[in-house]
């Protein structure tokens, strides 16, 4: 007899709604949408030990549909800078109706510009599909503001100290609608950032500091090591002649892939504010 014909892939559905902008929330947010589809859900739910450089991501899959999904697999990618591990995969079947979670321990083991984007292996009636979720552990999710205000001459001082690219990265921000100083401040705020009243000279504009905290691989504790930190520091300047619809953001960490990707990062969110 011939051999069986294999089911041929299922087309890209078409998500309800704009999975960049529910990325865009996550970065920020510890719950939120990472994808849905008229068959599927996939939720989040974060926990972050933040000055530890860990945490703990928790999917909820959800089958909106009657007919149950199958050959469940979730592919964690090999991220440089990250440790990904699947403590809780998920079943190799859902039934219509039915939500399951599935967890992920997370822990950066250096700087890294941008969250991994993992793939979700299905089948619906017996025809495959394969689904990119990007996980929401950004690189400000590793951020921790410092336990005290800084002064203004040890922030100068560092800041002058790393004087260009790619250690020092700034990204221009227009908006449609003024972006007042409070909504920045909250920006920063929720990036992971302490932000210091009053230490930059111009008091349109908003200074904020942090460390990026991570575990190196080749700790000999491993994961219970105590962390090492990257001082970062940020810059959200306002163009005086635009009514406050125009900034630009600049980041400088002495570790390059960390500051383009924070500085885009944070333009991005506050585009969205």
């Amino acid at each position: 007899p011939a051999p069986p014909v294999a089911a041929a892939p299922l087309p890209p559905p078409k998500p309800l709604g704009d999975p960049a902008a529910w990325a865009l929330k996550l970065a920020t947010a510890d719950a939120g949408v990472v994808y849905e589809d008229s068959s599927l859900q996939v939720g989040a739910r974060c926990a972050w030990a933040r000055g530890a450089g860990s945490g703990t991501v928790t999917l909820f899959l959800g089958n909106k549909g009657a007919a149950a999904l199958t050959a469940l697999a979730l592919d964690l990618p090999a991220t440089p800078g990250l440790a990904l591990q699947l403590t809780t995969p998920p079943p190799a079947t859902v039934a219509g109706g039915q939500q399951v979670r599935v967890e992920v321990a997370v822990r950066a083991t250096g700087p890294f510009a941008s969250p991994p984007t993992a793939t979700l292996r299905l089948a619906l009636d017996g025809r495959p599909l394969a689904l990119p979720l990007p996980l929401p552990c950004a690189p400000c999710k590793f951020l921790v503001p410092p336990a005290a205000a800084v002064p203004r001459d040890a922030f100068f001082a560092r800041w002058r100290a790393i004087p260009a690219a790619p250690a020092r990265a700034s990204v221009r921000v227009e908006r449609a609608a003024p972006l007042s100083s409070p909504a920045v401040d909250a920006a920063l705020a929720a990036f992971g950032l302490g932000v210091q009243p009053g230490l930059d000279p111009d008091a349109a504009n908003a200074v904020a500091a942090g460390s990026f905290a991570f575990v190196p691989p080749a700790s000999p504790a491993g994961a219970n090591a105590p962390p090492s930190l990257v001082p970062v520091m940020v810059r959200v300047e306002v163009d005086a002649t635009s009514a406050r619809r125009r900034l630009q953001v600049t980041v400088a960490a002495d570790a390059p892939p960390l500051a383009g990707g924070l500085a885009d990062l944070l333009a991005a969110v506050l585009r969205a504010a």
